[in-house]
């Protein structure tokens, strides 16, 4: 079992972070983390808060995944509290050799290198534990700074889908990247 399973500790601002698997009993703050998203309005898959209930549900379900080794998810934490994750869930049938890799960061973190960091851990375990050939993300337009650390990481964009996403009645650009790991 992979539960609190700890990949990686690095300093920033004199604080400890620590990279590690997920437990259940992370559910309350997985979904305080997940809300404070939603309440800043980061660039997200999602645009409403989730409820205990979901956030139980969605736990034990990512926690199926990561012992079926159909997931790893890595998520950044201080003092008990969450900060941040980096995800890659393992496609299914003719598409099993590839990942889609996902990653979220608290704001106070961003531009610190705790993503570049975060992102090189996922990287590896998806490599060791999906045992996947290629990694794709998909990301807003705007959002430049996660642009810049997706190419900074090697992936190259392949391709933009024109007002794919809608946010407060405004549309924004979604961009396909890739990353060949063999």
């Amino acid at each position: 079992m992979l539960c609190g399973k700890v990949v990686r500790v690095i300093e920033s601002d004199g604080k400890k972070y620590t990279f590690r698997y997920p437990c259940f009993e992370d559910y309350p703050e997985t979904r305080k983390y997940f809300n404070r998203l939603i309440a800043e309005g980061a660039m997200i898959g999602s645009d409403r808060k989730s409820s205990t209930s979901e956030e139980m549900e969605h736990t034990a379900a990512t926690l199926k995944r990561i012992e079926g080794k159909t997931k790893v998810l890595l998520l950044v934490e201080h003092e008990g509290r969450i900060f941040g994750e980096a995800k890659v869930d393992k496609k299914t049938g003719v598409k099993s050799h590839v990942g889609e890799l996902g990653i979220n960061l608290d704001k106070a973190l961003r531009g610190k290198g705790l993503g570049q960091a975060l992102m090189e851990e996922i990287i590896k375990e998806a490599k060791k534990r999906l045992r996947i050939e290629m990694l794709e993300l998909q990301g807003f337009s705007q959002n430049k700074a996660a642009i810049g650390l997706y190419k900074k990481m090697g992936f190259r964009e392949a391709g933009t889908i024109k007002r794919a996403l809608k946010r407060n009645g405004k549309y924004y650009d979604q961009i396909t990247m890739v990353k060949y790991l063999k």
